[in-house]
């Protein structure tokens, strides 16, 4: 025969039963509202860090593209044999390459003039289908005294005359510049020397027969990037055998 169990009586709680008390929870309070700040601090700071490369990235990555804009310019130089005259020691017809060193402000910058094998970029004049596929090409700097800057420019023009300096179209293409430099490596010597020896100017106008253009180009170029730091890379630049006595 089944029996009902009695159970236990529960008594209520006395008056000195454990819990938490005013003091308690309110140090626990102040605890977890200390790690939650550290937690959130930690958080933005991880966040902002993570921004701030990301732009810095960005950044060189523009460097970078802006130097393979240059770099495939060069890599299309041409020096015109057919095209080119000389008065005395005089040239009436300059080609090839145009490189001198200058003073902007009291910094020295280079600056180029060249003549390429390569389509239009900037200067749409004609539609592409008429474009002569070859130009005259120039970088250099000009200072911007308004807002105290320094900017890279491009030149691009259609004509070809003993002046490659000047005319065409000019494109801005950076405006926190600090630096840029080329160096020229000069053709073997008569001696056989197998040392490299890089100048800093160049016309090959004036260089000897066969070897009117440089065998490679070294270009450095510095930006300020907008966090106040400077951003540099430098890239040299294969001339193939092609390109050194033009045709």
């Amino acid at each position: 025969m089944w029996k009902r169990s009695s159970l236990p009586a529960v008594s209520p709680p006395g008056p000195h039963a454990p819990g938490l008390t005013l003091v308690e929870l309110l140090a626990a309070l102040s605890i977890l509202a200390l790690v939650l700040t550290l937690a959130y601090g930690s958080f933005f700071q991880i966040s902002g860090a993570a921004n701030s490369l990301k732009g810095e990235l960005s950044e060189q990555q523009e460097l970078r593209m802006l130097l393979k804009l240059i770099a495939d310019d060069l890599q299309s130089a041409r020096y015109l044999a057919n095209f080119a005259t000389k008065q005395t020691t005089k040239a009436v017809n300059a080609t090839g390459i145009v490189a001198r060193v200058r003073f902007v402000g009291k910094t020295e910058f280079s600056f180029i003039g060249f003549h390429a094998a390569t389509e239009a970029r900037f200067f749409r004049q004609r539609p592409p289908e008429l474009d002569p596929g070859l130009h005259e090409i120039g970088y250099g700097v000009q200072e911007d005294r308004d807002n105290n800057t320094l900017n890279l420019v491009r030149r691009e023009d259609y004509y070809l005359d003993a002046d490659m300096e000047s005319g065409g179209v000019t494109v801005i293409l950076e405006r926190r510049l600090e630096t840029f430099s080329l160096a020229f490596l000069l053709p073997p010597d008569t001696a056989g020397s197998t040392a490299e020896r890089w100048e800093r100017e160049w016309n090959s106008m004036e260089r000897p027969e066969g070897s009117r253009m440089p065998r490679a180009i070294r270009i450095g170029l510095g930006l300020m990037g907008r966090d106040g730091q400077p951003l540099r890379e430098t890239l040299e630049v294969n001339l193939p055998d092609a390109l050194k006595v033009g045709s």
